[in-house]
């Protein structure tokens, strides 16, 4: 404990910290004065700061906070970052001082590790030097309707708040700078502390939190209401094969895992091919001039009463693509589709039993048919001669149809607006406006901002910040890597299964490698299961030649000699006759072979007498219906269930022993352990 009397305030290097500078002096009273470790390293040292203005008895605030380093000379100095001089209401301290202040200062042992926290974020501001002079709340905020979606807000608070923010206060307000470490920039972040647990003021440093972050649909005016980030809006997977219909007035992105041999194919589009669809690998820059590829580098093959169609443009091999519609000029009556297709549907086309494709409108007619759709279609079909594209019910090919005479031979269109905006993507030189490089075209300009601009911002894969690029290297072009996340990528981390560390761009792989084991080590385990129908036990020291669990077995367990199995089956006889007469007296059995189930319901004893010799003890006996206790019964329900939920995704021998092993009965968290330890049939 002691006492500084010459405060400082920090505006310049760390303003948006909660990390205080201390003198020399106070870490070797710490070290010499403490009878334990004050520094543990999954702890960080936390000091509560009381001020006081001229007495002790005028105090003005307490706040906890932690400590940047030991690095003042002075020892009655102390630097206070420009964040918790505002709390104290001293932010616009001088060299002038009207009062006289003094901190005292003293090592909380008592401040808890944080377990849930709930944030509610206002608003993203600008921040410049006058700002530093006030601490007024203000609603001038640069987002009116807040986009953000949970992933994104929670892996910024993850990367600034670790490094910047060492406690936090029920009810505070926090600011949270767009640089790391608390540094002064020129956008900063609010958030209002909602719930706190366990204790009104935690640590946030090195600790497993619950992180739960409300979101505003505005930011001003009496109609506010919260949302949950996570009900923002996400691109929708497009199932293979199926038809989307898209208007210009409802923007929306779209997914899709590749593999190969699938195509794109707007299938309606207007006369001015008005719609165009951008693709690439980052759905949140995507746009009219930032993707890796469109439906721009093709055009239509077919035109009917006006609208075009099959405009088809190979899609990668694998990985997970997004794409986004994009109009250019539209006409509000026509209607867009577009779909995801097979390679080889062109070809199995033409072979479909009792049709016949048409060679004028390659139109797939039925064969009885077809002779009068012949002669119809050859008078009314026409083909262009230069680039194939064929037009269906008309008399001539229009007047405006042109072809692209440079270097896109395949490029064509019907209208002068089309024309034009072929020669603004594919032949107009221009530069990027955020790093000055030159293309030949904005085809080539689309693809350097969503791949390579070093000025352009993107979704890093390690910290999953958007930020910028960044200079690129040899080293990250062989990576597949940008500037950023080759630096992100080398940081280190613990793998949760084998406890090594690992470079986060080696991670993935890292991963795979123990997948493979996995399936290696999966491949070669021989799991039995309890023949009991009822129970869900696996097989491990088999002691019974019928295959039973122990448990199951122990009934019917001898000391004398039973070679040919006859003393087992008068015990089993004799087992199944109660069971069916008078039950187990368990309210819980599931037993299809007991009378307490209510599952069975026979008549007279000879009745039951007889289903038991006939069809209980038929041999060969391969199963048997005998009642377990409950905790069996409940974990063979819950495998069951999830077998009926995920079929042939697992064989029913690892489900059991999942359900076995699990103390809680949970279907995700089956799921988890299967992913880790079993082998799916997909991977057999």
């Amino acid at each position: 404990m002691g006492i500084l009397t010459n405060i400082s305030v920090d505006k310049v290097r760390f303003p948006f910290s909660d990390k205080i500078s201390l003198p020399q002096g106070v870490l070797n009273d710490l070290i010499n004065s403490s009878d334990h470790d004050l520094f543990d390293a999954s702890r960080p040292l936390v000091i509560t700061l009381t001020l006081s203005q001229d007495s002790d008895d005028n105090c003005i605030g307490v706040q906890t906070v932690g400590v940047r380093d030991f690095s003042l000379d002075d020892p009655q100095s102390v630097t206070l970052p420009w964040l918790v001089a505002s709390r104290f209401g001293i932010h616009s301290l001088g060299n002038k001082r009207d009062a006289f202040y003094k901190l005292k200062w003293q090592v909380a042992h008592d401040v808890k590790a944080c377990e849930k926290l709930t944030l509610k974020y206002v608003g993203s501001k600008k921040w410049g030097a006058q700002d530093f002079e006030s601490v007024e709340k203000s609603d001038n905020y640069l987002e009116k309707a807040v986009s953000e979606d949970v992933f994104s807000m929670k892996a910024f608070l993850e990367a600034r708040m670790n490094n910047a923010i060492t406690c936090v206060t029920q009810n505070q307000r926090l600011l949270v700078s767009k640089a790391p470490n608390g540094e002064r920039a020129s956008e900063i972040f609010e958030f209002d502390v909602i719930e706190l647990d366990p204790s009104p003021v935690s640590i946030v440093v090195n600790t497993d939190l619950e992180l739960d972050l409300l979101l505003e649909e505005s930011i001003s005016g009496s109609s506010t209401q919260q949302t949950s980030a996570s009900n923002s809006t996400k691109p929708l997977a497009l199932r293979i094969g199926e038809l989307t219909t898209v208007s210009e007035d409802k923007q929306q992105i779209y997914s899709l895992k590749c593999r190969k041999n699938l195509l794109l194919e707007i299938s309606q589009n207007d006369l001015g091919e008005s719609l165009q669809i951008v693709a690439g690998h980052d759905s949140n820059t995507l746009s009219e001039d930032c993707y890796d590829f469109s439906t721009l580098m093709s055009s239509a093959k077919m035109l009917r009463s006006s609208v075009n169609s099959s405009t088809i443009v190979p899609l990668p091999e694998e990985g997970m693509i997004f794409l986004k519609p994009v109009w250019f000029d539209s006409n509000d009556t026509a209607t867009f589709k577009f779909r995801i297709k097979e390679a080889n549907e062109i070809e199995s086309q033409d072979e479909i039993e009792g049709k016949v494709k048409c060679r004028h409108c390659s139109t797939l007619i039925a064969a009885g048919t077809y002779p009068l759709h012949e002669v119809h279609c050859a008078r009314s079909t026409r083909i262009c001669d230069e680039c194939g594209k064929m037009y269906c019910q008309v008399k001539t090919i229009p007047q405006e149809h042109w072809h692209c005479c440079k270097d896109h031979q395949l490029m064509a269109g019907d209208m002068n607006v089309s024309r034009l905006r072929h020669l603004e993507f594919f032949h107009v030189p221009i530069g990027c406006d955020m790093c000055s490089a030159s293309f030949e075209s904005k085809d080539d300009l689309a693809k350097h901002k969503h791949q390579v601009c070093p000025r352009r911002l993107h979704s890093c894969r390690f910290c999953h910040l958007r930020i910028e690029r960044g200079e690129s290297s040899v080293e990250a072009r062989y990576y597949g890597l940008s500037g950023h996340e080759l630096n992100c990528g080398i940081k280190t981390t613990e793998c949760y299964r084998c406890q090594k560390t690992v470079k986060l761009m080696e991670l993935e792989r890292h991963m795979e490698f123990h997948d493979l084991k996995r399936i290696e080590r999966g491949k070669s385990t021989v799991i039995d299961i309890c023949k009991n129908v009822n129970c869900c036990r696996i097989l491990t020291n088999l002691t019974n030649r019928w295959g039973l669990c122990s448990l199951c077995y122990g009934p019917f367990f001898d000391t004398q000699d039973d070679f040919d199995g006859k003393r087992f089956l008068r015990k089993l006889e004799r087992k199944y006759v109660i069971q069916l007469t008078r039950g187990c007296g368990s309210t819980f059995c599931k037993n299809s072979e007991c009378k307490s189930s209510g599952l069975v319901n026979m008549g007279s004893l000879k009745e039951i007498i007889t289903h038991v010799q006939v069809d209980l003890l038929k041999e060969p006996m391969e199963v048997f219906s005998l009642c377990v206790d409950e905790s069996t019964t409940k974990r063979k329900v819950f495998a069951d269930t999830f077998l009926e939920l995920q079929p042939n995704e697992y064989a029913p021998e690892w489900v059991c022993r999942g359900a076995c092993y699990l103390k809680t009965l949970n279907m995700d968290s089956l799921m988890d352990w299967l992913h880790e330890n079993a082998i799916s049939n997909a991977e057999l």
